[in-house]
Parts: C-alpha cells; structure tokens; sequence
C-alpha cells in the first residue's frame, strides 16, 4: 500500500504520503485458456512418442504467449507510466482515466487513496476505503476520513472500545468534535508521547478551558503555544482568555 500518515495539528487532520516512483506492476497479462489448450496438447503429443511435432507446438505457443503478452503488457505498463506521472502531478482524475479499473487493495489502488488523503479529498476516500474488507488498517484510515468530514460519530463506530496507541487520538479527537470535553479528558487522562503529545496537549487544555477549569487550561495552553508555534494558532487566543478570567 501507499505509505500514508495521518496526524492532527489543533484538531484538524492532516496527512501526507509517501511518493513511490515505482509503477504498479499486478494484474499484467498471463495468458489465455485457448494458448493453455495448445500447450497441453503439446505436452500429450510428447507423452506419446510425437517428439518433433511436440515440440514444433510448444515452440509455436511459447512464442504467441511471448508477442501477446509484450504487446498487452507494454501497453498496460504505458498506460500505467500515464497515470503514475498524472498522480505526481496531483491530477488523479486524469490519472484514473489511465489507470481503468483497479483492484481495490492492489499497489496502484493504494496510491490513488494516499493521494485522496493527501489532498483531503475526504469523501473519495472514504469511498475507496468501503470497497475494502474489514480490517484494522482499513477502519483507522476510515475513522481519520470521517474527522476529515466533521462526522465525529460515524468515526467513533470504527474506534475500539479501549483505543490504545493512535486509536486513542483518534476518539478524543472524535470526542472534541463533538464537544464532549469529559470524555476528551477521561480518553487522555495521561499525557500523550512523541508525535501525539502536543495534541495531546492541546485537547487536553482546550476541554479544560471549555469546561472552565482555568489552572489547568493554562498550564496545557501555555505548553501548546511555546511548542506549538503557528499550527496552535488558537490556543493563544484560548490561553490569553484564560489569563484574563483568573484576574
């Protein structure tokens, strides 16, 4: 699959992908039942005695297998080059035209859904993602197509009743969209580590402000705004708001 990354700057998502210059190589020519046939009966032919004929026909197959597949493969590959090169460029309508159908879950289908999420073409793919069958993978990067659409509620039916790890950003997240800040804080109870942290931090501090818990927004807001720069535009605002109600 498309190596995509999800995350969440001040609770709106954000991903990314990353690029493969390789093109999809499944679903190439394999042959047909008819060129099967000949080659089976090459091989009785053999099985009786028929060597020289035997051979003259699996030659013969070998050979019409070699140019029908060259042929439907090279201009599959061409095709399949288009679409690639329509994908860097961010045309992924022109892109599938090339591509045709796809199957899902195959190489190229992955791409075309990284670069939906990429773009945050939400609903596409989310779309996309509903051909697939159940499956973690498939369920987290729909929930986090869902936050991308504000449908925090169909986003917490994907959820594991006990998230751990990135599944517990996605329900607080889920959560803040829905202004449910107790369950945002009992979701987060303990700070968050490495790429989630500030995040952490920021519904953390924010559901603190909203519920008018002012101490602790300030402490979390205040963190959110030293680190957070520009992508916690509004945290500031939140923070200066809170320093003025404790005066």
């Amino acid at each position: 699959m498309a190596s995509i990354r999800c995350r969440f700057r001040g609770g709106d998502v954000e991903a990314e992908t990353k690029r493969n210059s390789l093109i999809a190589l499944e679903d190439l020519a394999q042959g047909n039942s008819w060129r099967g046939a000949v080659l089976l009966l090459g091989i009785i032919m053999l099985l009786l005695g028929l060597v020289i004929p035997g051979i003259i026909v699996l030659a013969i197959v070998g050979l019409w297998s070699f140019i029908c597949m060259a042929i439907k493969n090279w201009c599959q590959l061409y095709k399949r080059a288009k679409a690639t090169g329509s994908l860097k460029r961010g045309k992924w309508e022109e892109a599938l035209h090339y591509a045709g159908p796809l199957a899902p879950g195959s190489k190229f289908w992955w791409q075309f859904v990284g670069v939906f999420f990429a773009g945050s073409h939400w609903e596409l793919a989310r779309q996309w993602l509903e051909e697939l069958g159940p499956g973690e993978e498939r369920d987290f990067l729909l929930a986090v197509a869902l936050l991308g659409q504000r449908e925090p509620k169909a986003a917490l039916h994907y959820c594991p009743s006990r998230p751990q790890g990135t599944w517990r950003t996605v329900a607080a997240e889920a959560y803040f969209q829905q202004r449910d800040w107790k369950m945002v804080l009992t979701g987060l109870r303990s700070p968050g580590n490495g790429k989630n942290k500030l995040e952490h931090a920021w519904l953390r501090g924010a559901s603190y402000y909203y519920l008018k818990e002012y101490k602790p927004a300030i402490r979390l807001l205040r963190q959110v705004v030293d680190q957070g720069g520009s992508d916690y535009g509004k945290a500031n605002q939140l923070l200066e708001r809170a320093l003025a109600r404790l005066k």
